[in-house]
């Protein structure tokens, strides 16, 4: 009698089912995207693999056991609320997790490639980039912007106001190279 293959070590399989998570993540980014613009295709968002460990009863208990994606959406549900630059995400995360923690600027641009995140360049200057989850986005007709409760401007950041804001949603963007 032969043995089967275990399917799960199959390399095969293993190449499919993670063409089939791109595929997801990316077609989850489309319509994420579509949802923004007003132009809800009326599909329903399919889960990946990760926003369902995301979503589970793992997320909720903040362990550092989750992957440091997850880590930075536990981050911005649980602890920040709010969109925040760069250096703040970093701080947070080095003092939430008790380590010193790679450059997240990575992670943080994969994260909004897959449509998790989104950020929101104001003025035109790339040192008042925001970072936040793209469910907290709001498209307008004069430009995007966060919902009022998740971002608060800083009167000193913002002196003359908010006058322009961009939404950045491909890393090619050039705060991507610069944050």
């Amino acid at each position: 009698m032969e043995r089967e293959t275990d399917r799960s070590t199959d390399p095969t399989i293993k190449l499919l089912i993670d063409k089939e998570a791109e595929l997801v993540r990316d077609l989850n980014a489309v319509r994420r995207v579509l949802k923004l613009l007003g132009q809800n295709s009326g599909e329903e968002v399919l889960p990946t693999r990760s926003e369902t460990s995301i979503f589970g009863s793992i997320y909720s208990t903040g362990k550092s056991s989750l992957s440091t994606k997850d880590q930075i959406i536990s981050l911005f549900k649980d602890v920040l609320k709010r969109a925040v630059r760069l250096p703040e995400l970093q701080r947070t995360y080095e003092e939430r997790y008790k380590r010193n923690a790679r450059n997240l600027r990575f992670d943080v641009i994969k994260l909004r490639r897959e449509g998790i995140l989104m950020s929101i360049k104001f003025n035109g200057n790339w040192n008042l980039q925001y970072t936040g989850l793209a469910e907290w986005v709001l498209i307008k007709e004069e430009g995007p912007e966060f919902e009022s409760r998740y971002f608060h401007a800083d009167p000193d950041k913002f002196p003359d106001g908010i006058f322009k804001s961009e939404l950045i949603v491909s890393d090619t963007d050039k705060g991507d190279e610069e944050q």
